[in-house]
């Protein structure tokens, strides 16, 4: 016989704080002893990788749904949540911001528009409470395999309000129709979409494909690369009030730009998994070769409105100097060709993007005031060093820097500066690299489990991630023959930075 039938309506509800008597799932149905301490992190984890911020902006527009109820264990005297985690962080997160420092700013943006009766409402909410370990993970297993309810894709979603747009219905129209729903997102979308596909490619092989069905199966990779600040700064593309796409960018500009981006995802070299963030080597290669093309074209605008000046502009400037030396004759030429030109905040924003795509990425790290003064310092060196430049350089000063964080960490954590080479982890008595990864990744397995597999991914020599490993990092300081490119480095250091952001947050 099969399993009993799963009857949940003898279950007991209650309400409950959502502060002071809640936990959420460190390991989700492989519940295992929590605190306050782990909780903050599993809701910076959240709010990082699960759009917890979405829901906290959900509450807030259209109010607290109670049709799903989160589902709780009863445990050690609290209550653990074993569904319904996203839910309940987001209700903690509008009770209190700070539980989530990076997302604070935003959380109290969002919640702006609820009042203080409406937030003490919010305080304490219904759960359904699981008799046991078993019927919970009998239930979670239930809701998270099965496919009672179909949602509507995302193209599936613009393509009706595109079809809405079509029908000549205005998008203040739809904006005031559905008010609840995220309407200029959606015809954006469409509208982008729109765009590639009436461009008149060069290539035929490319016009064939943007009107072909599997280009539209491919929208979601668009989607990433033209809803990115990188790319929408770099183009100045939006959306005005009447629903109609304006840009900066010459038409020319345009056509190179998408003509780059269909033969990437014609060819699969740029998908959803290379670029599965902004922070991807592919992405960061991406919107570099973007940037080429967007310079070449307003050198060539500039040298036809003015030759004189335009011939005092060397193009290599324009790509590949350092961004704090950046022309600039470049700068003036530009403020006086209205075609080219930006508004300040704009060129602002696009200078900045420049910056931050040849530099690392930092945001996240703040090393503590206890850490030593030497790795303050060596870290503040390698977010100023231009990896474009200095790709080798760069790679050795990540390696030195991840040993040396780890170090401070454990130290700080034990309050023992011996406490890697007591632990059995050293090669006759001198702690490396390895050594810091692998104490790391026990103490990971028992405090914070959402690291593991970010070290594991270092600590492995997997071929296809070679760049990002521990014997690559140790090659690149001890083998004269080995060498990398700033897209080794980018791929590294987007595989290191979770772990640096872990033992710099104490």
């Amino acid at each position: 016989m099969g399993e009993p039938m799963l009857n949940t309506s003898q279950w007991p509800r209650i309400e409950l704080n959502v502060i002071s008597e809640i936990r959420l799932d460190p390991n989700n149905v492989r519940l295992e002893h929590t605190n306050a301490k782990i909780d903050a992190d599993i809701m910076q984890d959240l709010f990082t990788n699960e759009q917890a911020l979405n829901l906290v902006q959900g509450i807030s527009r259209n109010g607290y749904f109670t049709h799903e109820i989160p589902i709780v264990l009863s445990q050690e005297g609290k209550y653990i949540v074993v569904e319904g985690n996203r839910r309940v962080a987001a209700l903690k997160a509008i009770q209190n911001p700070m539980l989530v420092p990076d997302f604070q700013a935003r959380i109290k943006k969002a919640t702006e528009s609820i009042s203080e009766e409406t937030k003490k409402s919010l305080s304490n909410i219904e759960v359904l409470v699981a008799p046991s370990k078993d019927e919970a993970e009998q239930l979670v297993a239930a809701i998270h395999t099965s496919n009672l309810r179909k949602p509507w894709s995302p193209r599936r979603q613009a393509a009706f309000f595109q079809a809405q747009i079509d029908a000549g219905r205005t998008l203040k129209e739809l904006v005031d129709r559905y008010p609840t729903i995220k309407v200029r997102q959606f015809v954006f979308r469409a509208r982008m979409l729109n765009l590639f596909k009436n461009i008149k490619y060069a290539d035929p092989e490319l016009q064939d494909y943007v009107n072909s069905k599997k280009w539209m199966t491919t929208s979601s990779t668009l989607t990433r690369i033209y809803t990115s600040k990188d790319f929408l700064a770099l183009t100045g593309i939006s959306m005005d009030d009447q629903g109609h796409i304006v840009k900066e960018i010459s038409d020319a500009a345009l056509k190179k730009i998408a003509t780059i981006i269909v033969e990437g995802i014609k060819s699969d070299r740029i998908n959803t998994r290379t670029i599965n963030s902004t922070k991807s080597t592919t992405f960061k290669l991406l919107i570099n070769k973007l940037e080429e093309v967007v310079n070449d074209e307003k050198v060539k605008q500039t040298s036809n409105s003015s030759p004189e000046k335009a011939s005092n502009i060397n193009e290599d400037d324009l790509t590949s100097q350092d961004d704090d030396n950046l022309n600039n004759e470049q700068r003036h030429e530009e403020s006086k060709n209205n075609s080219t030109s930006r508004t300040s905040s704009g060129q602002s924003r696009y200078q900045d993007n420049i910056k931050n795509r040849k530099r690392l990425d930092f945001n996240g790290i703040n090393i503590p005031e206890t850490y030593p003064e030497g790795i303050k310092k060596q870290l503040n060196e390698i977010s100023q060093i231009n990896v474009y430049q200095y790709p080798n350089l760069t790679y050795i000063a990540i390696r030195s820097t991840l040993e040396k964080t780890i170090k401070a960490f454990a130290a700080f954590k034990t309050g023992d500066p011996d406490i890697i080479k007591q632990s059995g982890t050293n090669v006759n008595g001198f702690v490396y690299l390895s050594n810091t990864l692998e104490w790391l990744l026990k103490y990971a397995k028992k405090e914070y489990t959402l690291l593991v597999p970010s070290i594991k991914k270092v600590i492995s020599n997997n071929r296809f991630n070679y760049t990002s490993s521990r014997d690559a990092l140790n090659a690149a300081n001890h083998n004269y023959l080995y060498s990398v490119t700033p897209e080794d480095v980018f791929n590294a250091w987007s595989s290191i930075n979770p772990i640096m952001r872990y033992v710099t947050r104490i």
